[in-house]
C-alpha cells in the first residue's frame, strides 16, 4: 500500500522513531564538538556583519569573543533556544520528507564538513542531493514563511554560499521552508540558488580576515600573565585577572555584552551611564572608545 507523505510525516512524529542523534549527526554530542572553536555556515552572516559606518557590528564582535573562549575551553558554547526555535528543530525531518515528496530528490544528511582550504573553517548542509546539490532547511514562524513566499529568501545567502565553499562540487542549494500549520499549498516553498563564485570570493576574504582576528586574540591571550589589580583601586571594587585562562576569558564576554549595550543605548546619556558602571573593568578603555565613536556625534 502506498503511503502519502502526510502519513509519512505522521509517522515521522511517532515517539517510537523520534531517535537521538546518530554520533556525527547534526545536534549529537560528537557534532558539537567537532565544531567547537570553528568558524561556522551557520554564523558566516555574523563574521560578515558590518554597521553603515564600516565598523564592526555587535553580532560580529560577540561571535569572535564566543569563539575565543571554545578555543581556550575547549567547550562549545550555550546558546539560548526559544520556543520557536525548538519548534523549527522539530520540524526539520518533516520539512525534508516534504521536500523530497515535492522533488523526488532523495536527500542524504551529511556531519560537519571542514572548508577544504580556510582552517578551522567548516559548514553542516543540512542535506546533499545526487552528485552536485543541497538544501538548507528552515522551519521559521508563519509570518517568516509568508514572507518568503511573497518576497523570496536573500537572508541565508552567506549559509548558503558558504556551504557550496566547503562543499566545491556542489553547483546548487535549495533553500526550503516548511510550515504545516497553513494551508497545503501554502506549506512548502522551494527556492533554488546556483553557486556564485564572485559571491564566495569574498565570503572566503572575510573568513580569512575574521579568522587572522581570531589568531590574533588568541596570541595576545597566551602571551598575557596574570597580574594582581593596582592598590589604588577604587574601594568595594573587585579584583580581575587579564584573560590568561578559561576561566578569565569570560571577561571577554562581558566586555562584548557592554559594547552591545553602549551600540544600542536609547541615548548618549544613557550610554553614559552603562560606561561608568564598568569604569573598573580591565576593558574601560576600549570600551570608551567604542563610546567615544558611536555617541561623538
Amino acid at each position: 500500500m502506498t503511503t502519502t507523505w502526510e502519513e509519512q510525516l505522521a509517522l515521522e512524529r511517532s515517539p517510537a522513531i523520534d531517535e537521538a542523534p546518530m554520533p556525527g549527526e547534526q545536534g549529537s554530542v560528537e557534532w558539537l564538538y567537532t565544531r567547537v572553536g570553528k568558524v561556522t555556515a551557520s554564523r558566516f552572516a555574523d563574521v560578515m556583519n558590518f554597521r553603515k559606518d564600516g565598523k564592526e557590528s555587535a553580532k560580529r564582535y560577540d561571535y569572535r569573543m564566543e569563539l575565543v573562549v571554545e578555543r581556550l575551553t575547549g567547550q562549545p558554547s550555550e546558546h539560548y533556544v526559544s520556543e520557536y526555535m525548538e519548534w523549527g528543530s522539530e520540524q526539520e525531518k518533516a520539512a525534508r520528507m516534504a521536500y523530497e515528496a515535492h522533488t523526488g530528490n532523495l536527500v542524504v544528511v551529511p556531519g560537519f564538513i571542514d572548508h577544504p582550504a580556510i582552517p578551522m573553517c567548516g559548514g553542516s548542509p543540512d542535506g546533499f542531493v545526487d552528485d552536485d546539490g543541497m538544501i538548507e532547511l528552515k522551519a521559521p514562524t508563519s509570518a517568516t514563511h509568508i514572507e518568503t513566499v511573497l518576497f523570496e529568501e536573500y537572508d541565508h545567502r552567506p549559509q548558503m554560499q558558504g556551504n557550496l565553499a566547503c562543499n566545491p562540487k556542489r553547483k546548487w542549494c535549495d533553500f526550503v521552508s516548511y510550515d504545516p500549520r497553513l494551508p497545503k499549498h501554502l506549506r512548502l516553498y522551494v527556492q533554488r540558488f546556483t553557486r556564485d563564485g564572485g559571491y564566495i570570493a569574498k565570503l572566503e576574504s572575510g573568513i580569512v580576515l575574521f579568522q587572522s582576528e581570531l589568531d590574533t586574540l588568541m596570541t595576545r591571550l597566551q602571551q598575557t600573565a596574570p597580574q594582581e589589580r593596582p592598590e589604588t583601586a577604587r574601594p568595594g571594587a573587585s579584583s580581575s585577572t587579564p584573560p590568561s585562562s578559561p576561566a578569565a576569558a569570560a571577561t571577554f564576554a562581558d566586555e562584548a555584552h557592554v559594547l552591545r549595550q553602549i551600540d544600542t543605548a536609547k541615548d548618549k546619556d544613557a550610554a553614559a551611564e552603562i560606561l561608568d558602571r564598568v569604569r573598573d573593568a580591565p576593558f574601560f578603555k576600549r570600551v570608551s572608545e567604542a563610546f567615544t565613536n558611536r555617541w561623538s556625534a
